[in-house]
């Protein structure tokens, strides 16, 4: 095995991807709450492009919270839109998927405040939560969502078409519906 990045350190990461911009730029996220951006696949250190830490659960002994998901917006050239899902200090256990905007000033730069929550998503427990997400050729906002926790599925989340938990939810998020995001 080879290092990718020897100069880079990246704490617990989920997710490598890339803006499908044309920059070359490939973004780390991180599970504790910080997505790191690199100028390509030969750099020798990364930025910061987004820091949420201060807004995400994340305990090494309870380790499926956090940060668990980013995708960038299929039109992320146009409209700088990234989608991040991650555990929120909001409640106990409460999922949270959002939109974020790129900084006008910045390319490299998430501007924080431009979060949009898009859904809520309150877990009975710390683990099985799933958290991949992306953005599909239809389009839609695609979030992987566990069960929502402890062993055996206790509260049968997997089977229940009444709960989001255990599913796979879609959303369109160029189309959202009045009052809603």
């Amino acid at each position: 095995f080879e290092r990718a990045f020897p100069g880079v350190e990246v704490r617990r990461p989920i997710v490598v991807t890339h803006a499908n911009d044309g920059s070359g730029r490939i973004f780390i996220a991180s599970q504790l709450g910080v997505v790191h951006v690199l100028e390509g696949s030969d750099a020798e250190e990364s930025a910061t492009f987004l820091d949420i830490e201060e807004q995400v659960v994340y305990n090494d002994k309870m380790n499926e919270e956090g940060l668990l998901g980013l995708a960038f917006h299929p039109k992320y050239k146009e409209n700088g839109q990234v989608f991040v899902y991650y555990t929120s200090t909001a409640g106990p256990h409460l999922s949270v998927v959002s939109r974020f905007t790129v900084s006008k000033n910045d390319p490299n730069k998430i501007d924080a405040k431009s979060e949009q929550e898009i859904i809520r998503i309150p877990q009975p427990y710390w683990n099985h939560n799933g958290g991949t997400i992306c953005l599909g050729p239809d389009g839609k906002l695609y979030i992987g969502l566990g069960d929502g926790g402890k062993g055996g599925d206790p509260h049968s989340n997997g089977q229940n078409l009444k709960t989001w938990l255990g599913s796979i939810l879609r959303i369109d998020v160029d189309n959202p519906d009045d009052g809603k995001a």
